[in-house]
């Protein structure tokens, strides 16, 4: 910390870590040196997993898929974080 109070620059994280979870299933993703990278997904009970893109890359992605529809997570980085977007399709 500074003298204020606050976190000093150098004191922020290099790599972040997030957990996504849905109805579908969940995913780990952690971003490094601005690529975001798939440490881990699991689909939920009823879904299983039709297609995986882990990175790391730009961009990284999951889907999950079940009789009732297909859901798709592609996560990328903003600011050293990963950024879920959601899509569901049927």
């Amino acid at each position: 910390m500074d003298a204020s109070g606050g976190v000093t620059p150098s004191a922020a994280p290099v790599t972040g870590r997030r957990l996504v979870s849905t109805g579908a299933g969940s995913l780990i993703a952690r971003c490094d040196g601005g690529l975001v990278r798939l440490q881990s997904w699991t689909p939920a009970q009823g879904f299983e997993v039709d297609d995986v893109d882990p990175g790391p890359d730009d961009r990284a992605r999951v889907k999950f898929d079940s009789d009732e529809g297909r859901l798709e997570i592609e996560v990328r980085c903003a600011g050293g974080v990963p950024v879920p977007r959601i899509t569901r399709h049927g």
